[in-house]
């Protein structure tokens, strides 16, 4: 048995507030000071005002960017108060929609995302991680920005001058900044030069259309669908885990929200038909983007800053504080951004976590960490809410067993709020740190003053890398940490606590591997597979579902923690042939109550069309390409889909969450087939919802296998 030690003599000051960026700036970051200029990482601090965020807080947020796609000449008014020229969006009309997407790595000039002449149907690309030369827009942080104009301006010079003719796709990629042709594979965005492409998969689903269908034209005056494409930066700038990409993905929100309004007014102020003083259009923004672990109840900074941007464009009062005390310049009126979110593949990954933790002792969380992962690990507990001034914390202590044999024991004394207090794991010849523990409390959601949750984050180092962790700049050393079993125990509490743990992730994926291998939860009562040998889910699939699962690790809880919030619809996935959720769509903690819109997982769309076809057919890269592609992502782009067909035809609707469970519940009485049977709650919210009928261009209720001839 080895003997247990302290973490360190002298705790470390954390030079980001954030764990993330502090542990990775110190460990996968200190790569960016080699002599390699293209594998250069900047690290952007943007305030809170730039997110929507109110309130006297001025800590800021550090963004991890490629080299390059800083801007220097970024101004936080400019960003806020953007004006658009009426002239560089010439198609669109006052009773259009716009469906914004953000994903990564979009081809711009797929002839599914352009009109039947030829003309672009994006009102806008950002690209988020382009070089920006130098010569940014003062109203963007970081990256470069494409307009309608713009676009059609490339399109035409890479198609001979005619919008009709064949499209020199590399050529137009590389001048859109789509691609990094003059970067290594491991460090530039290459999807576009390969046989996939997630971004363009998802935009075409959502709101793809055939050149000569219906809504393709723009002389036969119906209503359209323009497009908004926000391309994240590439995920292995930052590594497989980690939850970097949600500081782009909800700027990408804010940016797509901007967007829409600034033309709205831009045409108002050009005169033009039907842009009145009140004029909104209606926006529907489809995330392919989420994370594993948080506090999964609706308190996260990125949570409040998708509801502030929802709320403000409706001039809808609220329930902060900040927000009562101040004046507003416009009479409420409907909601008109409607948000969905996949709720994540990771159901059968065993990073989710549930235990009771009693003064007396409970059974340790067993992480394993797995050999040759070049990306660091991330394992976040998270208290139930508790009385800040009960005392529960005084006594805390995290014991972690470490696979070399060391244990060491790390007091959490006197957390703050917000801002983390560090300790460090020091590696056995104390030559560098393995590891540092984060912890802090968080205000509840509920909405107390006194009402706090604990959290503390264990950052380990990569079990394999090819260079040396020494960040000069920060005088700090990481060395490599053991592979095996990690074992974490809670003594010392006066009372006992719930404590949920995650193991984080960025829960987004793409063609490239990313060198990671992920660790993942251990317990003996855990099971993968039922006695028949076919995989095991949370719930059974049939009348009435049973749960599967036992033990503190478990299915339950994976779902995305960026959407636990009433202003975003989660949306999980099942296979269309029988109506099965897929094994892989991850099970929430609440299900939908019977008055309350409020739940985790909100319905399911399809995800596989069937065990052969597995997937969801849409457009590759290329002109004419077609590939299938699953995942909860998927389910979610069919969900905007759904709602960018309702909107063509009832433009004033309200559409989100108890829209959604609405039509579940009315396609389970009328349409749905008679061999599908009720889903646990849990798993598939309210139930299933069919292929929109936009999704196939031929016709209603066809869906994936009518579209083999028609892309």
């Amino acid at each position: 048995m080895g003997k247990r030690a302290s973490s360190s003599s002298r705790p470390p000051r954390p030079d980001y507030s954030d764990p993330y960026v502090d542990w990775w700036a110190m460990a996968e970051g200190s790569r960016t000071q080699s002599g390699d200029k293209s594998t250069q990482i900047e690290i952007q601090s943007l305030s809170r005002k730039v997110f929507g965020l109110r309130g006297s807080e001025k800590r800021n947020f550090d963004v991890p960017l490629p080299n390059g796609a800083t801007n220097f000449n970024f101004c936080p008014e400019a960003w806020d108060s953007w004006t658009a020229k009426a002239s560089d969006y010439p198609y669109i009309r006052a009773d259009d929609v716009i469906l914004g997407v953000i994903d990564t790595s979009f081809a711009l000039g797929q002839r599914r995302l352009r009109f039947e002449s030829g003309q672009p149907r994006l009102l806008a690309a950002w690209q988020q991680g382009a070089d920006v030369c130098n010569r940014g827009a003062p109203h963007l942080p970081f990256g470069r920005e494409f307009s309608t104009v713009q676009i059609e301006e490339e399109l035409r010079k890479h198609s001979g001058g005619d919008l009709r003719k064949p499209l020199n796709q590399e050529g137009f990629n590389r001048a859109t900044g789509a691609i990094d042709a003059d970067k290594p594979s491991w460090e530039g965005s290459k999807e576009l030069q390969l046989s996939i492409s997630h971004g363009t998969h998802i935009l075409d689903v959502a709101g793809g259309i055939n050149p000569g269908a219906s809504g393709a034209s723009l002389a036969d005056g119906r209503r359209r669908c323009h497009l908004v494409a926000v391309s994240l930066p590439p995920l292995f700038f930052h590594g497989h885990s980690g939850n970097f990409l949600q500081y782009h993905a909800v700027l990408g929100l804010i940016r797509i929200i901007r967007i829409a309004d600034a033309i709205s007014a831009a045409k108002r102020e050009a005169n033009c038909s039907g842009f009145d003083e009140d004029h909104q259009f209606p926006v529907v923004v489809n995330f392919s983007f989420g994370f594993e672990a948080g506090p999964k109840d609706g308190s996260l900074d990125m949570e409040r800053a998708i509801r502030n941007e929802i709320r403000d464009r409706a001039c809808d009062l609220d329930d902060d504080e900040v927000v009562r005390k101040r004046k507003r310049k416009c009479k409420p009126r409907e909601v008109r951004t409607f948000v969905n979110m996949p709720a994540g593949n990771s159901n059968l990954m065993r990073v989710s976590g549930r235990e009771v933790v009693k003064p007396e002792g409970h059974d340790p969380f067993e992480a394993i960490l797995q050999p040759s992962d070049h990306s660091s690990t991330y394992i976040e507990f998270w208290s139930e809410p508790f009385n800040r001034s009960a005392g529960y914390l005084n006594k805390l202590t995290l014991h972690v067993d470490l696979p070399d044999g060391r244990k060491i024991s790390i007091k959490l004394k006197k957390p703050r709020r917000r801002v983390p207090r560090v300790r460090s794991i020091l590696a056995g010849d104390k030559s560098g740190e393995i590891g540092r523990v984060y912890f802090n409390l968080n205000r509840s959601a509920l909405r107390s003053r006194d009402q706090v949750r604990l959290r503390v984050v264990v950052a380990i180092a990569p079990t394999l890398v090819f260079f040396p962790m020494r960040n000069q700049i920060l005088d700090t050393t990481v060395k490599l940490a053991p592979a095996g079993r990690w074992k974490f125990t809670f003594t010392g509490l006066t009372n006992t606590l719930r404590f949920d743990a995650y193991i984080q992730a960025d829960l987004f994926g793409g063609p490239l591997p990313q060198n990671a291998r992920r660790a993942y939860f251990d317990h003996r009562h855990y099971r993968d597979y039922l006695e028949s040998g076919h995989e095991r889910d949370s719930f059974s699939y049939e009348e009435p579902p049973k749960p599967l699962d036992k033990g503190p690790i478990s299915r339950v809880g994976t779902h995305n923690a960026l959407a636990s919030t009433p202003y975003v619809s989660m949306i999980g996935g099942y296979r269309n042939s029988d109506g099965r959720p897929a094994n892989y769509s991850a099970t929430g903690y609440r299900g939908p109550p019977a008055f309350n819109s409020q739940s985790d997982v909100d319905v399911v769309f399809p995800c596989d069309d069937s065990v052969a076809n597995a997937g969801i057919l849409g457009a590759g890269p290329r002109d004419g390409a077609l590939l299938a592609m699953n995942g909860t992502s998927v389910a979610a782009a069919l969900s905007s889909r759904m709602m960018i067909d309702f909107l063509l035809t009832n433009p004033d609707s309200e559409l989100g969450q108890p829209w959604l469970q609405t039509q579940a519940c009315d396609y389970a009485n009328d349409g749905r087939p008679e061999y599908y049977m009720r889903a646990a709650p849990l798993k598939a919210g309210a139930g299933h919802l069919p292929y929109p009928h936009g999704y196939c261009d031929f016709g209603p209720g066809v869906g994936m296998r009518a579209r083999r001839s028609g892309i």
